[in-house]
């Protein structure tokens, strides 16, 4: 979305679902504008799952190696 704003489009809806996300943008000027949109979701996608995963990862295996859910 902010990539989007920055590339003066028009913002009209951000869904969300458990796995991943659609912001809906008036069309950029140019083809290299969409795919500078399209990689700031990846990224954005990244900063934010990168870190969770690893947190589950590592206190779920914490957990499971102490006999929680063994």
């Amino acid at each position: 979305m902010i990539v989007a704003q920055r590339k003066d489009c028009r913002v009209s809806a951000i869904e969300l679902y458990p796995i991943y996300g659609c912001v809906h943008y008036t069309q950029p000027w140019s083809r290299h504008d969409d795919a500078v949109i399209a990689w700031g979701g990846v990224l954005a996608q990244g900063i934010v799952g990168i870190p969770l995963v690893t947190f589950i990862a590592v206190f779920w295996f914490y957990r499971v190696h102490r006999g929680q859910y063994s």
